[in-house]
């Protein structure tokens, strides 16, 4: 797998890994940061960083969760309406945002220096732009050195994960997540999830374009044809809804991976962060991969 640590690294990032700090252990005198975007909070967090502010803390809570959110960051509400007020009023030196915020930006710029990043693009690998966008931030806030080390332990963590899947990766995999009882999103191309699949070394069931942004197609469960294929499927964030009941329906028990055995459960996860959403997702994923053949 090319782009992937030495074996010196390898292990340098594991140990970081292992023995990093809380999330706010590293809060320094440098510039007053507010984040605007989770997937540039939960970056910030995992470098040690601490923003005076960020938006939508309980929703961050809720869907992301870790790295948490460190003490005494203040929430300027919606990432797509944050309050100007109170941005103003803690008079941040820089502000944080996403390239599908760039509406905000002349507003923003009025209250600080605004710097924008592009994750999720289209046609661009998230992946090595979400670790554009580590580096990037760690560089802006003044720990350059703790965004390397944490990158690379990120690596680490996905070439260990790939080297446990190495026997496992002959059939392809389908990423799916239940919409409703009778339909689903499934991840390609585009998607975070489809760019670590790729880095864990298995291919990707679906190779059907995206059509809902983002790298995520809505499909009917019957489209999970492959009779060789695995399907791995991503709890629904809103359990409330009953879109799970699709996994024990007649439709679903008749796909050729159930019938098999080759169906596995995972937790939900937050399609569209960071490099340490890839980590979580790695772990999850080499986990309930294990479970089957």
């Amino acid at each position: 797998m090319s782009g992937y640590p030495t074996r010196r690294v390898f292990s340098l990032g594991l140990a970081a890994l292992a023995a990093a700090r809380p999330a706010w252990a590293q809060a320094s005198s440098g510039p007053r940061i507010a984040s605007l975007n989770w997937a540039l909070s939960e970056t910030l967090y995992a470098v040690g960083v601490a923003p005076v502010a960020a938006a939508e803390l309980a929703g961050y809570a809720r869907m992301v969760g870790d790295p948490p959110t460190p003490p005494g960051v203040a929430d300027l509400g919606f990432q797509s309406e944050p309050s100007l007020e109170l941005l103003a009023a803690l008079k941040p030196d820089l502000i944080l945002i996403q390239d599908w915020q760039s509406a905000q930006r002349a507003v923003l710029e009025r209250l600080g220096r605004v710097e924008s990043f592009a994750i999720f693009s289209g046609n661009r690998d998230p992946y090595p732009a979400a670790r554009e966008a580590m580096l990037r931030c760690a560089e802006l806030a003044g720990v350059a050195l703790a965004g390397v080390r944490a990158a690379d332990a990120i690596d680490a963590v996905l070439a260990a994960d790939e080297a446990r899947l190495a026997a496992r990766a002959e059939r392809p995999v389908y990423l799916v997540q239940a919409l409703d009882p009778a339909n689903l999103v499934v991840y390609s191309q585009g998607s975070l999830f489809h760019s670590v699949l790729e880095r864990l070394g298995l291919r990707n069931a679906w190779a059907g374009p995206a059509a809902l942004g983002w790298g995520s197609t809505r499909i009917a469960a019957s489209a999970l044809s492959n009779p060789q294929a695995r399907v791995v499927v991503l709890a629904s964030p809103n359990p409330a809804s009953g879109a799970d009941r699709l996994f024990s329906s007649p439709l679903w028990q008749a796909l050729p991976a159930a019938k098999a055995g080759r169906v596995a459960f995972m937790p939900a996860i937050w399609g569209f962060g960071g490099l340490p959403t890839a980590r979580r997702f790695a772990r999850a994923l080499t986990s309930a991969l294990e479970e089957i053949a």
